[in-house]
């Protein structure tokens, strides 16, 4: 077996590339995410396309139980972690006087926290093996924008942290890598909860900032 990436939010958009990308460089992928079927097609893919093993795991991390739950299943795989990359995200728009509180601990959840957890239940593996982690933060991490407030700050938080362990763990031989997109074209605004006022509102200058990942 060779070097061995997870990616979370892998199956489409970005995830699904980057997926790509590394079994093109030979990496066995374990992807996760929520749609099972469309998992299960890029694992097919991947396979007979690079010939390289690939594991399809449908996970729900906006639910933080669910972390180590997928941490569990990777180990019983039986193989090792080299290169974590934390794709997974979602959005939440509108003002916040209309948001639901369950929906704001959703986003956090996924976009900071579990990008953390994930690190911290791999580092056994990532250690001294090459290891890498890549936390796909944003552009908007660096842009304060009205309605999209809670989104942009979880991807602030998430470069805070990727810098702060870029330090941390280099002595244990861990590279850790800050990605910031811009606007692409993906699906990301239907994993976007969206006010009923934001949705009123999508034809005002505000409409792009939806495809922002």
């Amino acid at each position: 077996m060779g070097r061995v990436a997870l990616v979370t939010g892998a199956s489409s958009g970005l995830g699904k590339g980057l997926a790509r990308e590394l079994a093109v460089k030979g990496y066995d992928l374990v992807l996760v995410g929520r749609r099972r079927e469309a998992l299960e097609e890029l694992a097919g893919e991947l396979k007979g396309k690079y010939n390289v093993d690939a594991w399809a795991i449908d996970q729900d991390l906006s639910d933080l139980g669910k972390v180590s739950e997928l941490v569990g299943k990777v180990k019983n795989l039986g193989v090792k972690v080299n290169v974590l990359v934390n794709n997974a995200g979602m959005g939440i728009y509108g003002p916040l006087s209309e948001l639901n509180e369950t929906d704001i601990v959703r986003v956090v959840n996924l976009n900071y926290i579990a990008p953390i957890l994930l690190i911290k239940g791999f580092l056994g593996d990532l250690a001294g093996e090459r290891g890498c982690v890549v936390n796909v933060t944003s552009l908007a991490a660096h842009i304060p924008v009205p309605w999209f407030g809670i989104y942009t700050s979880t991807k602030a938080a998430l470069a805070n942290i990727t810098d702060a362990l870029r330090i941390e763990l280099k002595p244990l031989g861990i590279r850790v890598i800050g990605v910031y997109p811009g606007y692409m074209r993906t699906n990301f605004h239907n994993n976007t909860i969206v006010s009923s006022t934001a949705l009123r509102a999508r034809g005002s200058p505000m409409g792009p900032v939806m495809g922002i990942l």
